[in-house]
């Protein structure tokens, strides 16, 4: 069942969603109607999305409400650990930046 830690994951699973999916953070802001301010807040934990919000985001990304409250995103690594959310964030955005990179 749901408990409310499963909110904290909500910012973060949107951050990874994004990521996964190359939008930018202000692309996604826009596509929602808020500010990259506040996109950034969300994503960090620091506001909360409001349903309606969450609603657009699943459209965008194409997936249930469900998917925003899902820690299976985690993949383990080669020493049987599971990296966190933000780690995996964390290299998604270097090899997106990596990607840019080598583009130009």
């Amino acid at each position: 069942m749901y408990n409310e830690g499963d909110l904290q994951k909500i910012g973060a699973n949107i951050r990874l969603m994004r990521a996964i999916r190359g939008i930018g953070q202000s692309e996604m802001a826009k596509a929602l109607g808020i500010s990259q301010t506040h996109m950034s807040n969300i994503e960090h934990n620091r506001a909360s999305a409001n349903l309606r919000l969450l609603l657009k985001a699943a459209n965008v990304f194409q997936c249930s409400l469900d998917d925003f409250l899902q820690v299976s995103f985690a993949a383990g690594n080669s020493n049987g650990s599971s990296y966190s959310l933000e780690e995996i964030c964390g290299l998604l955005e270097k090899v997106q930046s990596k990607k840019e990179s080598a583009a130009v």
